[in-house]
């Protein structure tokens, strides 16, 4: 008898849980996303910023490069969606950017 209430006991406690994490995760999918955005580096934005400087860009494919704070929604740029780091700087024609 002991060891029915015992399971059933644990029954219950692994019903809760299963129900709690359910719970916890949609939420974290309804929500998440906006409240869990990581932003850009700021030492990494600082720095393409001080790189966009080296250039000559007379298509102005660079002009929005600093417009928002978060580097990660510049044109171009590709960031790690965990840390924030930009991974890739990606412009499809280079011809007409020049280094000063």
């Amino acid at each position: 008898m002991k060891g029915i209430i015992m399971a059933e006991s644990v029954r219950a406690v692994m019903i809760f849980l299963i129900e709690f994490l359910t719970e916890a995760i949609m939420f974290n999918v309804s929500f998440g996303s906006s409240s869990s955005y990581i932003l850009c580096i700021e030492s990494e934005k600082q720095a393409l910023i001080v790189f966009k400087q080296d250039f000559v860009d007379p298509s102005n494919r660079l002009f929005f490069w600093g417009a928002t704070t978060d580097c990660c929604q510049w044109q171009g740029i590709l960031c790690d969606n965990c840390t924030g780091n930009v991974k890739e700087l990606h412009h499809a024609n280079n011809a007409d950017l020049c280094l000063v």
